[in-house]
């Protein structure tokens, strides 16, 4: 277990709550290759830490039963007394502990800051329609920074997120099929998963740290470490559950143009992402601390007193990050109060843009549905092409 001082017994009843909280601020540089990923963040060791303290404050979580692996940089405090460091063989291993440790009707919660990536696929044989990758990539400056052109020029890619030491020959990257497994084993067991990724996803781009752009193309290296450490026909079911609903005309591929997790339908399970495919997940200052925004904005609703569902949450972080460039995204079992296992029903509106009030016409009402704009007129709902003021 990376945690060497680890207390947390099984629990000895349905509902007992327990978390994974993974925080990266710290990237290791070797001085002798250059990784588009050794660029270290700001926020993240942060992110985890107003994290554990709302689950501290707010819920009844034992803490022996918060488990962290975080890596955070030279001039911060050091936080990592007696506590793993975030590698893919630590990661791996604490999800694999607390699946077996939890029982059916338990509670977990996974959060993780740091960088994610879009890097060259260990798992083509899985990923069919991928293609095979050119010899050579275009250079940075001349590269697409379109998502969809950087997967034909790429081949078959997985999304990953980034351990501290991959830089390193020992490091490697835990990869969306990897990732898969784990949660899937957790659903197999009927355990209530609320995960929240605070990282991008797609493109190659980074976390922005606020002092780095985005990587504007895949990492096409696949270092000699780089193997993934599960079954075959493990990864195979996994893969097989993402693509669930996901394609079209036969095409098995797991896009990332929503988030590759979104279409699992694995039962019990939330997911949250800090952004869409091209955004950019940001950090910013919040008083005299740096945090990733989505984390931020989800621990202020968490502790605002409400009952909300992750639904509610959900376009209530809309909201706050319209201005931010980055829209969060939703999936799994969007009725269920966060990290809890009541639901609540969902009631579907539309959000209302603009109200305007004419003369001997009355009101007009403009709505927000689907990307167009509809408007509300003397009872009668028309789309732009067909209205017509006062009819």
């Amino acid at each position: 277990m990376p945690d060497t001082t680890c207390k947390c017994t099984p629990s000895a009843v349905p509902g007992t709550r327990w978390a994974i909280l993974i925080g990266i601020d710290y990237y290791v540089h070797d001085e002798a290759q250059s990784h588009p990923y050794s660029l270290s963040l700001r926020g993240c060791v942060n992110d985890v830490i107003l994290v554990q303290k709302f689950l501290c404050q707010s819920t009844d979580i034992d803490p022996n039963r918060i488990h962290k692996l975080i890596a955070s940089r030279p001039d911060q405090p050091n936080n990592e007394a007696n506590l793993g460091l975030p590698s893919y063989e630590n990661i791996v291993e604490l999800f694999q502990h607390v699946t077996t440790k939890a029982k059916k009707g338990d509670l977990v919660y996974i959060h993780y800051s740091g960088h994610g990536a879009r890097v060259r696929s260990i798992f083509s044989h899985l990923k069919e329609n991928g293609g095979d990758l050119p010899d050579s990539l275009p250079s940075q400056s001349s590269s697409s920074s379109d998502p969809s052109q950087q997967r034909i020029a790429c081949g078959s890619l997985d999304e990953a997120l980034v351990p501290y030491n991959i830089a390193n020959q020992q490091g490697r990257y835990l990869r969306d099929v990897e990732i898969a497994v784990m949660l899937r084993n957790m659903s197999k067991k009927e355990l209530l998963v609320t995960t929240v990724i605070d990282c991008c996803h797609s493109g190659g781009m980074n976390r922005d740290g606020g002092n780095m752009g985005g990587i504007s193309y895949p990492d096409r290296e696949l270092p000699h470490t780089d193997h993934s450490s599960f079954k075959e026909d493990e990864l195979k079911l996994a893969y097989s559950d993402l693509c669930r609903g996901k394609g079209t005309d036969g095409d098995r591929s797991a896009r990332v143009g929503e988030h590759w997790l979104l279409g699992s339908g694995w039962k019990g399970q939330i997911f949250f992402a800090a952004c869409g495919e091209g955004e950019r997940a940001a950090e910013a200052m919040f008083g005299n601390k740096r945090y990733g925004v989505l984390t931020y904005f989800l621990v202020e609703h968490l502790n605002s007193g409400s009952d909300l569902s992750c639904d509610e949450i959900s376009r209530l972080l809309k909201q706050d990050m319209c201005n931010k460039n980055q829209k969060p995204l939703l999936g799994g079992e969007k009725d269920r109060l966060f990290f809890r296992d009541e639901t609540l029903h969902l009631f579907q509106g539309v959000a209302i843009e603009e109200v305007e009030v004419e003369p001997r016409v009355g009101s007009t009402i403009r709505l927000g549905v689907g990307g167009d704009s509809w408007y509300h007129s003397r009872g009668r709902i028309r789309h732009p092409a067909a209205f017509a003021f006062g009819v």
